[in-house]
């Protein structure tokens, strides 16, 4: 109403009481507390009733607290997270309440409609609020892991064949949730996986895997190591792999249980692409590239172990495992550090 105006000092006992007159016991504090703050004497003097001077206030706007020690000012109620924001025009004030004050008590006029009642206004608050939260997640997200989790996320898209299948599953959910929303949402399984994670490590590694990656595919290519990161990278890669390796195996660099994984090995990089590799197929790759790296292949100390003329002063045990590590080492496999310091412990001894 123009020209109302708020009280002038404390209500008097006689002025809330007249207010009160019919409400529910459980609303009177609500009528007491808007009163305090309403513009409820007219402007012939007389006291407003509580639906008209209740009508001064409009629904602003919902916001997600960052904690929950705020309280509703109609009602009182303490730790609310869900806040609504009502204002009165006039005045240029507003107060937090909360959503079900709201729904009680506040006039909600859509597009210069008629008041929401009923469903219609519940869930219009409930839609207002989702959009508060939205906000605050979106907010809080950024101020936490800000363009270091998008570098990490799109980087493990991206480069999608140097990780595990279940972290870039992960990683694609997590993107479809950051172009929706804005963040991760903190209750799902996607938020436990990333929350762990070393973003600044993570980032670092994933640059030092790309040099290393390019430098191993040097001899490949004069013109670009890393193509394409699809299907047809995959196809690359294995035809790249076969060209190398069919050469080394030209050249006398391979035996024959060597040259005989070549196909295995291929098929697997088709499938899975160079980083998909594991255990023995890894281990082939490796070899692979350290033949190309050195200029042909290292030798194998237990051959020298096996010519040489104390081999026949080792126990049984000791003669078994430098057997075993030279079959190992002949079909393409790596020997265990373990492995590896016991049989040089053993050429040290035999032969040097």
């Amino acid at each position: 109403m123009d020209g109302a105006r708020l009280y002038d000092g404390e209500l008097p006992e006689q002025v809330k009481e007249n207010l009160i007159r019919g409400v529910q016991p459980h609303e009177k504090r609500v009528v007491i507390n808007l009163a305090n703050i309403s513009r409820i004497v007219a402007p012939d003097d007389s006291i407003r009733v509580y639906d008209d001077f209740m009508s001064d206030w409009r629904y602003d706007r919902s916001e997600f607290l960052k904690t929950s020690h705020g309280n509703c000012y109609l009602c009182g109620k303490d730790h609310i997270r869900e806040a609504c924001y009502i204002s009165d025009d006039v005045q240029g004030r507003e107060v937090v309440v909360g959503n079900e004050c709201v729904y009680k008590h506040i006039e909600i006029v859509t597009d210069g409609v008629e008041g929401l009642t009923g469903d219609a206004k519940k869930d219009f608050l409930k839609i207002k609020m989702g959009e508060a939260k939205d906000r605050f997640f979106k907010a809080k997200f950024n101020l936490d892991y800000g363009a270091k989790a998008i570098e990490y996320i799109n980087g493990v898209i991206d480069n999608d064949w140097l990780y595990e299948k279940t972290t870039v599953g992960y990683a694609k959910r997590a993107f479809r949730m950051l172009t929706k929303r804005g963040y991760i949402s903190q209750k799902t399984s996607t938020f436990e996986w990333f929350k762990s994670i070393d973003l600044d490590a993570a980032n670092a590694n994933r640059v030092m895997e790309l040099k290393r990656f390019k430098e191993m595919h040097a001899p490949f290519s004069t013109t670009s190591a890393v193509v394409t990161l699809t299907a047809s990278r995959k196809a690359m890669e294995a035809t790249r792999f076969r060209s190398m390796a069919e050469k080394q195996a030209d050249l006398g660099w391979l035996n024959t249980d060597q040259a005989s994984r070549i196909g295995t090995v291929e098929i697997n990089i088709r499938k899975y692409g160079l980083s998909g590799l594991r255990y023995g197929n890894k281990d082939f790759l490796d070899l692979i590239m350290e033949n190309e790296r050195n200029g042909g292949p290292e030798p194998n100390p237990a051959d020298d172990i096996i010519a040489s003329s104390s081999f026949s002063t080792l126990n049984e045990w000791e003669t078994n495992f430098v057997k075993q590590m030279q079959d190992r080492i002949q079909h393409g496999f790596k020997m265990s550090e373990k492995q590896q310091a016991l049989l040089t412990k053993i050429y040290v001894r035999v032969v040097e």
